[in-house]
């Protein structure tokens, strides 16, 4: 089996309020005595942690249980997920003007990356048909 692709098509964008990227911090600090810290590198590479949520319909909601169960089985399994600060932003040129490749298509970017579940999904209801999925991911190095 491969490894499975988040269902970009079937899901909505996080939303920006609540969006976090931590980055991993690679480093050992030693306190001293006396005078600086000393740092110095303790991992060549650390994953970062994304936090994020999602207003979903039912149906959508259905589709991400189905992701967290079925494709990375309860979320054992890497999947591959769209950079969310980077996919499907339009590619602009060194003035700052964006790149078209017919007119009124600008040409976007496509970035992903490998990622783990760090926490189940948590599901709240917001009222009527939809929901609040709260996730967090482990995006690997």
């Amino acid at each position: 089996m491969g490894l499975a692709y988040w269902p970009e098509n079937e899901l909505p964008r996080p939303q920006q309020d609540g969006y976090q990227n931590a980055i991993g911090d690679p480093r050992r600090v030693t306190p001293p005595d006396a005078g600086p810290p000393r740092v110095r590198r303790r991992l060549s590479r650390v994953a970062d942690t994304i936090r994020m949520s999602f207003m979903l319909t039912h149906t959508q909601r259905a589709r991400l249980l189905a992701f967290w169960y079925d494709d990375t089985v309860s979320g054992t399994s890497v999947f591959i997920v769209p950079d969310w600060e980077m996919h499907g932003v339009p590619l602009a040129d060194e003035n700052g003007n964006v790149i078209l490749i017919a007119p009124n298509r600008p040409l976007l970017i496509s970035a992903y990356h490998h990622a783990l579940f760090g926490t189940p999904p948590s599901i709240t209801p917001l009222g009527g048909q939809y929901w609040n999925a709260s996730i967090e991911i482990s995006k690997l190095p």
